[in-house]
């Protein structure tokens, strides 16, 4: 199964506008097809299409998908593209970052341990920790980009 890009890296920004829209068709196909309980992407060029697809079922109320946006540990400054845009218009229901001064610039995310000793580490999506409970199930799909 392949999930399109929305933008290759170096593309223009003009001509990413029909990529996206084309990728985020793809997607909501992939979502209604699939109905992942839960999404996590860390912002390469397939997560903006999938989350936005999952956000507009759910605001129409066909959804079924919580949503969680890790941000690169690469990224100490500032949000990745992907990053900005869900932050931004707030599409993720978690936001994480793992770097202090990111999570000074944006308020609502939350930061991952281990650089925030006193975060409960039942809630925190970080480098080497996964705990997640949703109705005593969990699944996960995987895919991963050609």
């Amino acid at each position: 199964m392949q999930i399109y890009r929305s933008r290759e890296v170096g593309q223009s920004y003009i001509t990413s506008i029909a990529t996206t829209l084309l990728a985020t068709l793809h997607a909501m196909w992939l979502v209604i097809r699939i109905r992942p309980q839960v999404i996590f992407c860390n912002g390469p060029g397939t997560c903006f299409p999938l989350c936005i697809s999952a956000f507009v079922l759910k605001v129409l109320g066909l959804g079924w998908s919580s949503i969680f946006y890790i941000e690169s540990i690469a990224r100490v400054k500032k949000l990745s593209l992907s990053g900005l845009l869900l932050y931004k218009l707030r599409i993720a229901d978690q936001f994480f970052v793992q770097w202090p001064q990111l999570q000074k610039k944006t308020p609502s995310s939350t930061i991952c341990w281990p650089f925030d000793v006193n975060a409960d580490p039942y809630r925190i999506l970080g480098c080497c920790i996964f705990q997640l409970k949703i109705q005593n199930t969990l699944t996960i799909s995987v895919y991963f980009e050609k």
